[in-house]
């Protein structure tokens, strides 16, 4: 989906982890490009592929109606 539908938000929920004697240093990850993206994190092949480069955050994406 590249629109959110109208009367709807797109929330990601982030999680940062780190260890009390290194707050600097935080938890970061990769893409794995066999998940399935469309459905965990909202992805298109396009922009996997893109990310999947650079390092992020863990994190997980709130399908089109689902509770937060």
């Amino acid at each position: 989906m590249s629109e959110n539908p109208l009367g709807w938000v797109c929330l990601s929920a982030f999680i940062v982890l780190s260890k009390t004697d290194r707050p600097s240093n935080v938890l970061m990850g990769k893409i794995n490009k066999n998940a399935p993206w469309d459905h965990i994190g909202g992805l298109d092949g396009g922009r996997v592929e893109r990310h999947s480069k650079k390092w992020m955050l863990p994190y997980s994406h709130l399908i089109l109606g689902e509770d937060p």
